[in-house]
């Protein structure tokens, strides 16, 4: 059965607004090169005070579709992130629409814990670069998708 992308959003707030850490499929390649497609996301809950620029945060959007991003700046309410591999920063996003943090993500098959060191400092160096890393991101980013486009019908597993 299908559901409307507001129903799994709001299925997602409700498990991590109950203290579950929740695990989400990724989709698309704006986090690239640290999240892709068919990544797995842990998203759990988080205080809106606590979080801080770096910071990748899980949010619905007015469409009920959710995004994962990071956080670019905080301004009081209004929380401004976008993807590593974007060009631009996403609309501000305000604090009852973040349903939680990204705690740890699956790279080449296992768990990375976001807060540790690398990772972190990964997301410094992203935040510092912003003009050029973009711009370097978003082409490794579509090379990448391409190729896995192209791969993909090989990579199929048979049944």
């Amino acid at each position: 059965m299908e559901h409307d992308a507001s129903y799994s959003s709001e299925l997602l707030r409700r498990v991590v607004a109950a203290g579950y850490v929740a695990e989400k499929s990724a989709h698309g390649i704006s986090m690239f090169p640290l999240m892709h497609s068919r990544s797995l996301l842990r998203v759990a809950r988080c205080d809106a005070q606590s979080l801080r620029r770096g910071d990748v945060i899980v949010f619905s959007r007015t469409d009920g579709g959710m995004v994962a991003h990071r956080i670019v700046s905080v301004d009081g309410n209004c929380i401004t992130t976008r993807g590593d591999s974007n060009l631009q920063a996403d609309a501000p996003v305000s604090q009852q629409d973040i349903i939680g943090k990204v705690v740890a993500a699956s790279l080449c098959g296992r768990f990375v814990r976001c807060d540790a060191p690398i990772v972190r400092c990964y997301g410094r160096i992203v935040l510092a670069m912003s003009p050029v890393s973009n711009y370097i991101c978003y082409a490794m980013a579509r090379v990448a998708y391409k190729f896995y486009r192209c791969l993909k019908p090989i990579l199929k597993p048979r049944r």
